[in-house]
This record gives C-alpha cells, structure tokens and sequence, in this order.
C-alpha cells in the first residue's frame, strides 16, 4: 500500500534514507517557490546544488522516517571515519566525486561542502532556509499585487507567472494562500532517531545533535537512546541473545503512524484502540535466543563495528 509507507534505515541505510528525506522536502519547497515567482536559475542560494530527484511521491507521504545509528553530520564524521581507515581521499572521492578529483585541497577544512551535500544534517539546515526563502515570497504575493491586480479578497491575481505544477490557485485563478500554508514541520514526515549509547562506530553525539537541531526547528522527533548498546546491537548482538526492543519500538511506530494505533508498553494493544494488527509478541519462539550469551560476547570482541 503505497499509502502506507515508514522508511526504515540503519548505518549507512539510515544516511541514505535521511538524505533522501531531506532532498524530498527541498524539492518540494522550490518546487512550490518557483510557483511563487522564484528564479532559482539566478539564485546564488541553489548555485551548486544537486537537481531534483526524479521520484514523483511528496515527502509528506511518507508515513514516517525510522533512522537507526546514522551518521547525521558527515563534517564531524570525517574524523572518525579516517580513526576506522577511511583516508580523507578516499572519503572525498566517496562524496564529491570529480568536483574533488579536479582539485587539490589542501587541508580538510576547505571542502566540506563536498560533504554538506550528502549531510542529512546540512540538509535540513538548509531546509529551514529553504522555507524562510518560500516564506518571504508567500508574503511578497499576499501584499503586493502583481501587474497591479488585486481580487476582491485583497489576495494577488498572478497573472503573468502561473506555472504548470503550482497549485496555490483556486478554481477562480485567484491565489489562496491557505493552499500553501504548510509549515516547515508539515512537510517532513514523522521522524524517529536511534541510537546506541556506546556506539563506537558513529557517537551516541551525532544523534544527540541531529534531535537538537530538528526540535530548535520545532519539528517533531521520537528519539530512543538504547543504554549500553553498540552500533550492531539492534540489528544483530541483541536479537541473537533474544532482546528485541529494537524490532518491538519499530513495530509500535509503524502501528501508531499508519493505523493511529497505540501499543501499551506490554505490547498489548490499548482496550481504548479497535485492534487491527497483532500486537508484537516477544514471547514467540522465533524470538528467544538463538546461542548462549557467552558466545555472543565473544562474538562481539571480533565485532569490528
């Protein structure tokens, strides 16, 4: 059901997913400024931005976004990539391609916006900025008539720019902006973060921050912060010993998010809720572990994550 979709990301799949998300929510914004007026081909804002995705779906239907252990801010990351041998050569042939072929850099400080590209957190950051630019525009065509026309609800008739995809007319071809009155938080889709506090690979800190920045931005964020677990312990060490918290909160979400279903902490659906998904069952045999713990300790020692 396409209607019906939470994206789910760990690691590397979790940076992915939180670029896409983000990419989605620009492309909308500039799709809807350009609608507005907005000449992007001359806008030193959009100077060396990567285009439009080619998918056709908006970010806001999307039911959510789970991102498990992600590398938010690949700036601060470029540290602890090069600690795990990730060279920064090697690191900016993976994220700026042949802009960072064609150049000599000096040091690492003056190419980060190779990396910003690809930085879910920048992303967002420029979301917002994204947005005020949209804002400003908005105002621009609810204040001052374009061509001098006005209708008689004192809303700007754009006459001259109306493009094929904007939609912020009515069937009377007088904008209404109650058509694009979607604040910044509306056009993301619902987000959980997850991390393990003793994560070594990517810091328990990146995520801290990301939640920051997108709170001080005043969207809403599910954050769970797993106390001692490393960067493998959702997906691998703590399911082999039978825990699966990770796999439980991810179920909840996804029955809260798309069915507004609400699961008691037990796992059992709330007697106020009418059940249409079976609660999850972490007493099912499947679930129980699969090899002594001792084995997986030692398993973990080996674990080069």
């Amino acid at each position: 059901d396409k209607e019906k979709i939470v994206l789910v990301g760990q690691s590397a799949g979790a940076h992915i997913g939180g670029v896409v998300v983000a990419r989605k929510v620009r492309d909308w914004i500039r799709m809807k400024s350009v609608g507005l007026g907005w000449d992007i081909q001359n806008c030193n804002h959009f100077s060396n931005e990567l285009p439009p995705l080619a998918s056709t779906y908006q970010p806001f239907d999307l039911k959510g976004f789970i991102s498990t252990s992600a590398p938010h801010n690949l700036v601060t990351m470029r540290e602890v990539f090069h600690r795990h041998g990730l060279s920064s050569s090697v690191q900016r042939s993976i994220f700026g391609g042949a802009e960072s072929s064609a150049r000599k850099h000096d040091n690492d400080g003056d190419d980060n916006h190779l990396f910003e590209k690809w930085s879910p957190y920048h992303l967002v950051q420029k979301c917002r900025l994204d947005y005020a630019e949209m804002e400003k525009l908005m105002q621009r065509r609810n204040c001052q008539p374009a061509n001098g026309v006005t209708n008689g609800n004192g809303y700007t008739k754009i006459s001259c720019r109306k493009i094929q995809h904007c939609d912020y007319f009515d069937s009377d071809d007088k904008f209404n902006p109650k058509l694009c009155n979607m604040l910044l938080k509306d056009i993301f889709p619902k987000l959980c973060v997850i991390h393990g506090t003793c994560d070594k690979t990517v810091p328990v800190k990146e995520s801290i921050e990301f939640t920051s920045l997108l709170k001080e931005m005043d969207i809403p964020v599910v954050t769970k912060f797993y106390n001692g677990w490393s960067h493998t312990d959702p997906i691998l060490e703590a399911p082999m010993r039978g825990n699966h918290l990770y796999h439980c909160d991810i179920f909840d979400l996804v029955c809260l998010w798309i069915d507004g279903m609400e699961l008691c902490k037990h796992g059992a659906v709330c007697e106020s809720v009418e059940p249409t998904l079976v609660a999850f069952d972490q007493s099912h045999p499947k679930l129980q572990s699969i090899c002594p713990k001792v084995l997986v300790e030692l398993a973990r020692i080996c674990n080069p994550f």
